[in-house]
């Protein structure tokens, strides 16, 4: 009786870890599909043509929301390296941009 109850244990065990590795991979699938690394020349291009909505100021990076008419970029969330532009809140301001710090 205790080696039928050690091989449900183990598969029990199995199917756990399984589903745990899925999840992650699930996850990190629809991070890489919703968002794009682009660089910083790029998002003040867009900043440039008014195609930005949102940015949200982190210390290393800044997540961008594009605008909804964007193609390129449609329903994705962009992110470049923050370079601590001391210009980027005025620019952003007189873009009328939306912005958190």
């Amino acid at each position: 009786m205790k080696i039928i109850k050690s091989k449900s244990q183990i598969i029990i065990t199995s199917i756990i870890i399984i589903m745990l590795i899925s999840s992650i991979m699930i996850f990190n699938y629809t991070k890489e599909i919703t968002s794009n690394e682009i660089s910083y020349s790029e998002f003040i291009n867009l900043l440039n043509q008014n195609q930005i909505e949102r940015v949200v100021i982190e210390n290393d990076t800044l997540k961008i929301t594009p605008k909804k008419n964007n193609t390129q970029y449609d329903g994705k969330i962009l992110y470049t390296a923050n370079i601590n532009d001391g210009n980027l809140v005025q620019r952003l301001e007189e873009s009328k941009i939306n912005y958190n710090l």
